[in-house]
Parts: structure tokens; sequence; C-alpha cells
């Protein structure tokens, strides 16, 4: 189950071309498409973000330039007045004078609402003219003390809550010049107010002004004088201008260079994402459609190329495993096309030599089941050449017997002539059963001859077919040499590409994948081939081993065939020796009335005839020798001729695993 699993998981890892292919694809479809699309929504969300902050810096150099506007003439009111008051003007000749320039101020600036003068001594004198509360003294309020201590210049108070009213009011104060006391002048923040609430920044974002030390002055949600909290007010305070953030906002601030105020624009950072979703929703539609028809595209793409590589694949394997009848077939004219044709003159240079072995291969197995029936039937010759030589020496001890015999009666011819007669008939009758005898041994050695011959010219023929498949495997390693070549020429193409498609880069990777598949093939193409050659080199060794096996029986066939014309000269001496026999004992048998008188010739002829028995004896015992020598090169001619119909039919084993 474990095996089942890794095996699985294995394969899944495995990066086929079509794996390779899609993950190129996908990543050539994916990154720039996610890449501009979030390029886009990212410079929608910017843009929208600039836009609101253009906005927001706008309207607070707007109010900036309000207040600057607003609070400038009141300073420079304030320092005038400064200079045109004194210690005088609270005397009770002059304190009237005093209220009429107040009057006549207020009447020429309505936005202000009081103007008043404080002395050192307590008084005060102010218009339009309230009721202050018991103990007042203005040489204590904070527009006393801090334009005193502000040594000639105007000052602007903190924001603070009218008495009388109830407004927010901020005082504009100068020492007098004779620094008997100090002119002020009361403004209200409503015109501040108003300016500022018909302001938008953006959607959701309004503009917030703080005073020095941090309270609201004007905030759509809190009372004026509130005190300002939250992550940004510290830093707002602490810096001129700048841009803070929180959670849920962004503060972008100035400082008022004549007053301190803090003006700042407050932009809602959820503004932006809800403005930029919409553009963000249209970008995605359009990517992902997008994609979709660069999946469909890729798809058919991929099938271009990994179909007719699986058809090109399923026929490699098809011929790796012996069937040579696949074809590739590929209309278009580009690289697979090419490989493809490749492939089948691959394919058909193997049908060819194959069949050229398949041919020889028969051949050979003809040959040798020939010359194993010829080796058989020179068997059979050669053990009726023993049979006849048995024969022979068989019939030459009798005549040896009867030879000694006649010498016995030789000598005794004059005593038992009678016995004499019918001896030499015996022996008469014997040397013609030894003349036929070695007439018919003579017959078969000639038989031998002649099979020993057609053995020869078989072997002949023979050694010139192994030499013909010998040539052939030469042959065919020169077409393998020229397949490796192929081989070796596709692979180095593959490399070529794939150095191209690095040069090519992320677009190339593709085709890197493709040309990678394709050295593959060529590198499987190589090893089939070098398994041919191998078993070429197999078959070289085995017709090597059948041709020195055909030249030892060669060599024993001339040696058989030497030994059989020598036991026939043999036997062609020995029938003369008979034939002169039968002429001697014709001559004992018409001289026998004449013993008497011829007794020692015919002694002299026994002798004769004994001599030659002996000779003969000791010919037939030569003969019967070679013969055994001959018999048993035959059967070394008959094991080798097994031998080579053996190696024949491996060697159509081997071809018959190929199917043409």
């Amino acid at each position: 189950m474990n095996n089942k699993k890794k095996t699985k998981k294995k394969k899944f890892f495995t990066f086929t071309i079509r794996k390779k292919l899609i993950l190129s694809f996908l990543f050539i479809l994916l990154i720039p498409s996610i890449t501009i699309g979030l390029s886009s929504y990212i410079n929608a969300y910017n843009n929208i973000k600039e836009k609101i902050q253009l906005s927001s810096s706008e309207n607070i150099q707007v109010i900036d330039k309000f207040i600057t506007s607003f609070i400038d003439p009141k300073l420079n009111d304030a320092a005038y007045y400064a200079n045109h008051f004194n210690q005088n003007s609270f005397s009770s000749t002059n304190r009237q004078m005093t209220i009429e320039d107040l009057i006549e101020y207020q009447s020429l600036h309505p936005e202000s609402v009081t103007a008043f003068v404080g002395s050192e001594e307590g008084e005060f004198i102010l218009y339009p003219n309230h009721k202050m509360p018991d103990g007042y003294d203005a040489r204590k309020r904070d527009w006393y003390t801090l334009a005193k201590a502000a040594s000639g210049r105007t000052i602007v108070t903190e924001p603070y809550k009218d008495a009388f009213t109830g407004d927010i009011l901020v005082t504009v104060a100068h020492a007098l010049e004779d620094g008997t006391g100090v002119f002020g002048i009361d403004l209200s923040l409503e015109a501040l107010r108003s300016l500022t609430e018909g302001i938008k920044i953006g959607n959701k974002g309004y503009p917030v002004i703080l005073s020095a030390d941090g309270n609201y002055l004007v905030h759509p949600e809190f009372e004026p004088g509130t005190k300002a909290e939250g992550s940004w007010v510290q830093p707002v305070l602490e810096m001129i201008e700048g841009r803070v953030s929180d959670q849920e906002n962004q503060f972008d601030f100035a400082t008022n260079g004549k007053t301190g105020l803090k003006i700042a624009g407050v932009m809602a950072l959820d503004e932006v994402n809800q403005d930029a979703k919409p553009i963000l929703m249209t970008t995605v539609w359009i990517v992902g459609l997008f994609i979709l028809v660069g999946v469909i595209l890729t798809y058919f793409v991929i099938q271009s190329i990994t179909k007719p590589l699986d058809e090109l694949v399923t026929a490699t394997e098809k011929v790796s495993e012996g069937d040579l009848t696949q074809t590739f077939k590929w209309k278009n004219n580009d690289e697979i096309s090419r490989l493809g044709m490749s492939f089948n003159q691959m394919v058909a240079s193997l049908h060819e030599l194959i069949q050229s072995v398949e041919e020889k291969a028969e051949l050979l197995a003809a040959s040798s089941e020939q010359l194993m029936a010829s080796a058989e039937q020179n068997n059979m010759a050669t053990e009726q050449i023993v049979e006849a030589i048995q024969e022979v020496a068989s019939g030459t001890e009798k005549q040896s017997s009867m030879v000694e015999e006649s010498n016995g009666i030789v000598k005794n011819m004059a005593k038992e002539m009678e016995v004499m007669i019918g001896h030499s008939q015996t022996v008469r009758h014997t040397s013609l059963e030894a003349a036929a005898s070695i007439s018919n041994g003579n017959d078969a050695i000639q038989l031998t001859t002649q099979q020993m011959s057609s053995i020869h010219q078989t072997i002949a023929k023979l050694g010139t077919v192994v030499e013909d498949l010998r040539k052939r495997s030469i042959d065919i390693n020169q077409i393998i040499d020229v397949i490796s070549g192929i081989a070796d020429q596709t692979n180095l193409l593959a490399l070529n590409a794939a150095i191209e498609a690095a040069r090519a880069g992320e677009h190339g990777r593709g085709f890197a994948v493709v040309a990678d598949e394709v050295r593959k093939l060529a590198e499987q193409s190589s090893k089939s081939t070098e398994t041919i050659r191998e078993l070429i080199s197999s078959i070289q060794i085995d017709t090597s081993d059948a041709v020195e096996s055909m030249n030892k029986g060669s060599v024993e066939i001339e040696k058989g065939m030497e030994l059989v014309q020598s036991a026939g000269g043999a036997f062609r001496e020995i029938k003369q020796f008979i034939d002169e026999v039968n002429a001697e004992i014709q001559v004992m048998s018409a001289s026998i009335n004449e013993a008497s008188a011829g007794t020692e010739q015919v002694v002299g002829i026994v002798k004769g005839i004994e001599n030659i028995a002996l000779k003969t004896t000791s010919d037939s015992q030569n003969v019967s020798g070679a013969t055994e020598e001959q018999l048993a090169s035959m059967e070394e001619i008959t094991a080798s001729a097994s031998s080579l119909a053996y190696m024949a039919e491996e060697l159509k084993g081997v071809i018959g695993k190929f199917k043409m």
C-alpha cells in the first residue's frame, strides 16, 4: 500500500512535457495578468488617494489663507491702536474719546466681537460695553500678561468660551507703546466654522482646526475647546506640517504662521478602498476573461505539442519491443514532423536490416541441416567401409592359415597329391571370396570419397554464406553508425534549441522543455542502436565460431579424403595381389599333374603367397585404423553442424522477436 502511494506521489511530482508546458503557460498568463490587475488597482487606489490628499492640501491652504486674511488685519489693527492709545487715554478727559475710538473701530470691523483697552492701574474700557463680573481684573487675564511679555509683538490667545455670548473667541492683543496697558480685540471663530462647514475632503473627510495646546477650534463632531485625543494629535502639535495616520483616518496638517493654529484635513481611509473597489472588480473581471481565453488557447497549443509526442513515444516503445510495423504520421511541417521522418527512416532501416539477417539465418539453418544430413550419410558409408575392412581382415587371416596348410601340403605333395588338389581348390575359392570382398571395399571407398567431396563442397558453400553474413553484419554496423550519428545530431540540435531557449529567458522556457524531451528521445535512440550493435557483435562472434568450426571440419574432411584415397590404393594393391594369387592357383592347378617335377616351384609360390597374405593383413589393419580416424572426424563434423544449426535457430529466435 505504501509503495503504491509512493509511486503515485512520484508520478505526481514527475514533470512531464505536458506539466511543464501547463506550468509555463500558467506563469505566462497569471503573472502578467495578476501584475497588471494589481498595478491597475494600486494605481487607481493611489490616484484616488492622491486626489483626496490634493483636495485636503488645497483646503488646508484655503483655510490657512482665510485665517491669515482674517487675523492678519487684526494684528495690524492691534499694533496700530497700541501705538495710538497711551496712559492719557484712561484719564477722565480722554476716556470718552477712547470709547469713541473703540466704537468707530467696531463699526468699521463688525466681525470683531469686542474692542478694549486695559491699564496698569486696573482700568478697563471696552465696546460694546458689558458689565464685568465682580473682582474682574484685566491685568490677570491671559491676553494681558501674554501681551506684556511679548516685548512689543502682537499675540493671539488660545481659543476660549465667551462669558457673555458663549461663543468661542480668540483675543488679539498688543501692549501699549508706553507700556501702561494693553489693547485687545475679541474675534469670534464662527466665520471660520462657517467656512469649514462647506469644505469636504473626499466624501467623508472634513477639516479640523486645533489650538497650539491641542484643543479643537473647529470640528464637525466636537465642541470648540474640547481636548483632541488620539495617536495623531501629538505629532501634529510637534511638527509644523506633515502627514500622520491612525487606523481609520489620514491627517494632512499645516501650521498657520500668524496664529500658530493647526489646520488638518481628515481623510477616511475606507473611502479610498470603497472608491477603488469598482475598479478592482472591473479589473478582476477583465483579467479573469483574459486568463480564460489564454487557458483555452494554451490547451490547444499544448495539445498540438504533446499529442504528436505521445504518439511518437508510443511508437518508439512498440519498436523497442520488436514491432517494426510502426510509423509516425504528422501533417504539420515542424520540428516534430522532421523528428517523425527520422524515426520512420530509422524503423525502415531496422526493418531492412532484420529482414536481411533473417534471410541469412534461414540460409544458414538450411545449410546446417544439409551438412548434418551429409555427415550422417558419410558416417553410414564409413561404417560400411569398416565392416568391409573387417571382412577383408578376416579373409586375410583365413588365407594365411590356408597358406600355412598349403605349405605343409606342398612339402608332402608327393605323398598327398590328392589332398593338395582339394586344398588348392579351397585356396582358390577363398581367394575369389577375398577378391569379391576387396571389390566391395573398393566400391565403398569410392562412395566415401564422393560423399567426402560433397561434404567438402557443402562446407565451402556454407563458408561463403557465413562470410556473406559477416559482411552483412558489417553493413548493419555501418547503418547503426548512421543511426547513431542521427541520434547524436538530434541530441546536438536539442542542445542548441535549449541554449536558444535559455537566451529567450522566460518566453523560451516552454521550448527548453520541448528541446529537453527531444534530447531524451535522441538518447533513447542512441541506446537502442547500441543494443542492436551488441546483438550484431554477438552474431559476428557466432559466425566467426561457425567459420572456425567449418574450417576445422574442412581440414578433417581433407584428411579423411586422403586416408580414404590411401585405403583405395591399398585395396587396389590387395586386389592386384589376389588376382596374382588366383593366377598362381590356376597355374598350380594346371601343374598338379606335374607336381613331382614342379614341387620346388610350388614351394616358392606358396612362400610368395604367404608374404602377400602378411602384407595384405598389414594393409588391412592400416586401412581399418584410417577408417576409424575418418569416422571420428565425421562425428566431429556432425557435432559442428549440429552446433551451427543450433546457433542458426537461436538467431532466428532473436529475429522472431521483431514484428515486420
